[in-house]
């Protein structure tokens, strides 16, 4: 009967430790999913900087991609993405990218400006003369 309630009494002892542990790891998790979240736009701005001097584009491309996920009304971030893409001659994505800064912000002259050159490596001329236009135009206002 004494070894029964031992048994029981380690059972109940290990069962608490493992829920103790779990609940420790789900804590260490949603606190660094916080983080994460809790990051602003200037650090984020930070470490494209460092990536950009280490001429890492994939790393500022994945920056943005991050920072766009968090604040997808942030037309720098689709800008800055863009000018990754640009970089790796990719001009697809970075036209897509600077199109959707331009609708967050219809007066972003170098997205147009950014734009009409990809437009230009595409030999897309017509849209590129017509990009780099507005651009000149929102530069002179």
């Amino acid at each position: 009967m004494k070894s029964k309630i031992i048994i029981t009494f380690l059972i109940t002892i290990a069962s608490l430790l493992t829920i103790s542990q779990a609940q420790s790891k789900e804590t260490s998790f949603k606190e660094n999913l916080n983080r994460e979240a809790n990051i602003t736009i200037t650090e984020y701005n930070k470490q494209e900087k460092l990536y950009a001097q280490e001429n890492n584009p994939n790393q500022e491309i994945d920056i943005y991609t991050r920072l766009i996920s968090k604040h997808p009304h942030y037309a720098d971030a689709y800008y800055n993405r863009g000018v990754g893409y640009q970089r790796f001659k990719q001009y697809d994505k970075a036209i897509k990218d600077y199109t959707q800064a331009l609708k967050i912000n219809p007066h972003y002259a170098d997205a147009y400006h950014n734009r009409g050159v990809a437009y230009g490596e595409l030999k897309q001329y017509d849209k590129a003369k017509s990009d780099l236009k507005k651009a000149a135009e929102l530069c002179t206002q």
